[in-house]
């Protein structure tokens, strides 16, 4: 009979799922689709995303506009209609700097989707970024809490094995002790009648270590 542990690291740093890339991402939106689906960005002392193409057309457009290329050119180039054109040079008109209009030029160009703006916080002043994502792509909450690392390993054991293991935003995780036991359980597709034993993490242990000299 196996013996399974469910182990809750709630002190969790997971510098794998950060150190690899940008494997977190999947944690948030599935099928690496995070990078086409928000832009991050204004906080240089963090990691910015700015690779999706919506954002990345709005911007070739209003640097192209501040530059002085003509209006026929950009048009071409951007296989833009003239009433397109006109409204995205009318609002650059009365902007002082790009990001007072960068929303509404992405919201003109992108009439089917659906665009948000928000700020993202971690867990101390400096923590910050801006976010414009397309609407119900994902959830604001989760994404700020795998960006700034807050976060609670899940793992499960067998016979003191590790079979399986999933990251887990801290905003999704219950305090109580009886709905963190359910929500772990639920994790791992694991019936209430099923024998599993069930771990946190309690802080760490300083051992002093000894060596023979004589």
């Amino acid at each position: 009979m196996n013996n399974k542990v469910i182990r809750i690291d709630t002190e969790c740093e997971a510098w794998f799922l950060y150190s690899h890339g940008d494997e977190w991402m999947n944690c948030v939106c599935p099928d690496d689709k995070l990078k086409e689906k928000c832009v991050i960005y204004g906080n240089r002392d963090y990691q910015e995303y700015k690779e999706a193409k919506w954002y990345t057309q709005a911007i070739e457009i209003l640097k192209d506009i501040d530059c002085g290329h003509g209006e026929d050119s950009i048009r071409e180039w951007y296989n833009l209609s003239k009433d397109l054109y006109s409204k995205i040079e009318e609002l650059f008109d009365k902007c002082s700097y790009y990001e007072q209009i960068l929303l509404d030029v992405i919201k003109l160009l992108n009439p089917k989707k659906e665009f948000e703006t928000t700020c993202i916080r971690g867990c101390v002043q400096r923590e910050w970024q801006n976010v414009i994502y397309e609407k119900d792509a994902f959830d604001t909450e989760i994404l700020a809490d795998f960006y700034f690392g807050k976060i609670t390993e899940f793992s499960l054991l067998e016979d003191d094995e590790y079979e399986n293991t999933i990251f887990v935003a801290d905003s999704q995780v219950p305090y109580k002790t009886d709905d963190l036991k359910k929500f772990a359980r639920e994790l791992f597709e694991i019936s209430e009648d099923e024998d599993v034993r069930i771990e946190t993490s309690d802080g760490y242990v300083r051992v002093k270590q000894w060596k023979d000299v004589a």
